[in-house]
């Protein structure tokens, strides 16, 4: 298969499964998010109305409290007078308080008004026996009424013509005290009216039921199931596109009576699935366009010129005994990759210049070993001069010099510095030699390599803490070698540190199970863990270039090694750099006594 093919196909690939995750999430994210508004918002409507209707309730029993506390109400419930009927039993108080039937009976339940009025019809009716009836019955709410701190009952109540919204009062005078003397009652039906308010208020239909109709249509028998289940406001699908929210109103007795339902339809969610159709048309429009105007893009830039490269290499011949180069052509990319192909090719040709030159290369080899020795005595007469002019420079810059003179001092002393390190490098590579060890006291070896240090550490504003442990023996190992890991390690400390306010070295010995550890850790910032591998290769450093040979901490390792111990490196990137080293251990101090100088400097 092609490149063009496999990009063709990987991108299709993608296009694909973004497209079926979208859509999935579309499905199982989304478009249940979208319902679950849906059965919120009309919920919400339902719970307005029943709201609306435990308010009418409530504004009902205000209202009846002003005549069921009023002196002339006491009155008549106690005398009966007429005068008090004709006077306030009108139908213009029937249509102000909007009420069907006004009740009231004396103390012993006798009945001293019944009164009705057909709002609709504008015309006088009687009350209802059932209603009467029901005021009369020995365990109807009403006829516990008898108590003057008793505040009444405000409920429905079903008649045999329908749903009555009433409120009762007991009789008692102005100041609210009894005896309670009868109990006043006014009703009202729930009839169409009272629903079209409903409706109005809440701005979607209402539809009322009768909780134990034998009629009950599908919809309001699944929500009475739901809501015997107790779910309390259950939301059932009703004609199609529709959903309806219902719940249940109980009556004065506190049992289910009748069943309330809004109705509204699936905007919400039709409307989240259309977003949702159009989303993803888009989304096929604009991945289709992106990925024709990628591969045209890709075929132009980087397919065609590589399959033409591809081509050239193929062809390659040979002329003269070596391979022909390919033409470089197309993009930066593919013109840099022609061109590292022609750099190869190159290489290819010197492989037979190379073989010659391998006799020359075993001759050099032999003259370097010569040369090994030869350069041992050189470095020793290079360092001894070097050493000189660099305590020279060191006194001058203890003095008092201009400016321009300092920062040639500087310079000299930094130049004087760096061909001292190579040197002692070349001394090591070029003249290896066995280690000399003898016993070394390790504390005694650290103060004098400070004092070696002290200058330069004091110009770098660095603090040296030691924290040397009491008893610890005497080391095996050799004393020079070991004095320069010391050099090396703490001059990559200061390096690290320079420019600090707060830099510095804190210096630990500890000695276990014949072992004695020497660790330099500093407060610089550390070594990123992706170099940590690397630290102790040759020429590795993470110095700027021209400041370091990268030779130090192997050349380090490698006398640590010889001498019969190991060096570590630790710490975190940004919390400071941590060298341990690990020696054998010679014999213990004589009389236990510690000849380090433990302290800061």
């Amino acid at each position: 298969m092609s490149v063009k093919s496999r990009v063709l196909l990987i991108l299709a690939a993608i296009f694909v499964g973004l497209l079926l995750f979208l859509s999935a999430t579309s499905r199982f994210l989304l478009q249940p998010a979208f319902e679950m508004i849906e059965r919120r918002d009309v919920q919400h409507h339902l719970e307005q109305a029943i709201s609306h209707m435990h308010n009418e309730m409530l504004v009902m029993k205000r209202s009846l409290n002003d005549w069921s506390t009023w002196d002339d109400t006491y009155r008549f419930s106690a005398t009966g007078n007429k005068r008090y009927v004709s006077a306030n039993f009108l139908p213009e108080t029937f249509v102000a308080l909007d009420l069907n039937f006004i009740v009231v009976l004396d103390r012993h339940g006798k009945t001293l008004y019944a009164g009705g009025y057909d709002l609709d019809a504008q015309r006088e009716v009687t009350v209802p026996p059932s209603l009467l009836a029901e005021m009369a019955r020995s365990g109807s709410p009403i006829n516990r009424l008898n108590d003057f701190s008793n505040q009444g009952i405000a409920g429905i109540v079903s008649m045999p013509d329908g749903a009555l919204v009433i409120a009762a009062r007991p009789i008692l005078k102005n100041n609210g005290i009894g005896p309670v003397n009868g109990t006043f009652l006014w009703g009202r039906y729930l009839n169409d009216i009272a629903i079209y308010r409903m409706e109005h208020m809440i701005k979607m239909p209402v539809a009322v039921r009768w909780y134990f109709d034998k009629a009950l249509p599908p919809d309001f028998l699944q929500a009475r199931l739901k809501s015997a289940n107790g779910e309390p406001f259950p939301v059932v699908p009703t004609a199609a596109g529709y959903l309806g929210a219902y719940g249940v109103l109980n009556d004065v007795y506190g049992k289910p009576a009748f069943i309330f339902r809004t109705e509204a339809p699936k905007s919400i969610t039709n409307q989240g699935k259309l977003t949702i159709d159009y989303f993803l048309i888009l989304f096929t429009a604009v991945a289709g366009t992106f990925i024709a105007v990628t591969m045209a893009l890709l075929n132009r830039q980087i397919l065609s010129p590589l399959s033409a490269l591809s081509k050239s290499v193929r062809n390659l011949s040979l002329e003269g005994g070596a391979p022909v180069g390919v033409p470089v052509r197309g993009s930066r990319e593919i013109a840099a990759l022609a061109e590292s192909v022609n750099a190869m090719l190159a290489k290819i040709g010197e492989e037979t210049k190379r073989r010659r030159d391998t006799e020359k290369g075993l001759l050099r080899q032999e003259k370097m070993a010569s040369l090994g020795t030869l350069s041992a005595g050189v470095t020793h007469e290079i360092l001894n001069p070097l050493n000189i002019i660099g305590t020279d420079v060191q006194l001058m810059q203890m003095d008092r010099h201009p400016p321009e003179v300092m920062e040639r001092l500087d310079a000299i002393m930094r130049q004087i510095q760096r061909a001292t390190k190579i040197v002692n490098a070349l001394r090591v590579f070029a003249h290896p030699h066995k280690p000399e060890n003898r016993l070394v006291d390790l504390h005694g070896l650290t103060d004098r390599t400070l004092l070696l240090l002290e200058h330069d550490l004091q110009l770098d504003n660095i603090m040296i803490e030691r924290n040397f442990a009491f008893g610890v023996p005497l080391v095996w190992a050799d004393e020079d070698k070991l004095a320069q890991v010391f050099l090396n390690i703490l001059n990559n400390a200061r390096d690290a540190l320079r420019g600090r306010p707060d830099g510095k070295v804190t210096i630990t010995t500890n000695a276990t199970a014949g072992k004695v550890s020497v660790s330099f850790a500093d407060n610089g910032p550390g070594i990123p863990p992706d170099m940590i591998a690397k630290v102790f290769d040759p020429f590795f450093t993470t110095k700027e270039p021209g400041k370091g040979t990268g030779l130090g901490l192997s050349i380090a390792s490698s006398l640590i090694e010889e001498m019969g111990g190991k060096m570590t490196v630790g710490g975190a990137c940004g919390s400071g750099a941590v060298f341990m080293l690990e020696l054998p251990a010679g014999v213990p101090r004589d009389g236990g006594k510690d000849p380090g100088k433990p302290g800061v400097t």
